[in-house]
């Protein structure tokens, strides 16, 4: 795995620590236990992007950590579904017209009068989420055949651990970013969780945990008439060794707590309007 310093490292660090994140040479041992020392505990979760264009283009890249990376290996330790809706013409300084950090709800006020001027709301828009309660989570036939994507796309929002620093991070997958994510990771990782869970019933132990495989993530190039971007590829699904899953496995349980609401709400990350082939840095894969 090749990771590369964009930024001074004690700079780095300073940042991080006025944001209770770890520092850039702390494992996830440090991390936790600041947490039980500190009065106000680790409150946010780093963020892995993609980077779309430029010298680092395809690369995996940190904010927090000034970072960079060809590839990375993780173990999944929970995956959550969310929505996004942004205005039709994005800018990257927008503020989502709705957004949702479970799937289910919006986390917006949805009590506003959608025909009002002053209202950010648009007409019809539900109470509840999802294509068979909101018209704006519909898929669509297109205008050339087809089918259209809806303008709230759905997200899956996966906080894994970082094997090599031993650092939680998330990652948003939306668009495009879906397709391989569930043939290439989701769907085996899924299989091989089944098989190990039927091992460990015959020796009287608990079901198998994603956490207890490694799967590496790199990008590839997917070229479109709406713009070429970097998609996520997944590959390398592998058992890890007792030890290592006692570790993760533990890791794991102390990380449930955390959601990609606090780390939206903390540093006001914000998603992508389409795989963002103009922009220079995803805010989603």
């Amino acid at each position: 795995m090749a990771k590369e310093t964009v930024e001074n490292t004690e700079i780095v660090s300073t940042e991080m620590a006025q944001k209770n994140l770890p520092a850039v040479n702390e494992t996830t041992d440090d991390f936790l236990t600041q947490e039980a020392t500190k009065d106000d505990g680790i409150d946010y979760i780093p963020v892995i992007k993609t980077i779309q264009k430029g010298e680092n283009s395809g690369k995996l890249f940190s904010e927090e950590l000034a970072m960079v990376w060809d590839d990375i290996t993780f173990c999944l330790v929970k995956i959550t579904d969310s929505r996004v809706m942004w205005p039709e013409d994005y800018d990257e300084d927008n503020q989502p017209i709705c957004r949702s950090h479970n799937g289910i709800v919006p986390a917006c006020d949805i009590k506003e009068d959608p025909e009002d001027d002053n209202s950010t709301l648009l007409p019809g828009m539900s109470k509840k989420c999802g294509a068979d309660n909101c018209p704006y989570a519909k898929w669509t036939k297109g205008k050339k055949g087809g089918s259209e994507a809806p303008r709230c796309k759905a997200i899956r929002d996966l906080l894994v651990l970082d094997l090599e620093s031993n650092i939680p991070f998330y990652l948003s997958l939306s668009s495009t970013a879906l397709t391989p994510f569930k043939s290439q990771l989701e769907k085996p990782l899924s299989f091989r969780k089944m098989a190990l869970t039927a091992t460990r019933s015959k020796a009287g132990l608990p079901p198998a945990h994603s956490c207890m495989f490694s799967f590496k993530i790199a990008t590839d190039l997917r070229l479109s008439k709406k713009g070429d971007s970097y998609i996520p590829v997944f590959s390398d699904i592998t058992e890890l060794d007792d030890e290592v899953k006692e570790f993760t496995v533990q890791v794991s349980q102390q990380l449930q707590k955390f959601s990609i609401q606090n780390v939206r709400e903390s540093s006001k990350v914000q998603d992508d309007n389409d795989g963002v082939a103009e922009n220079k840095v995803n805010k989603d894969f």
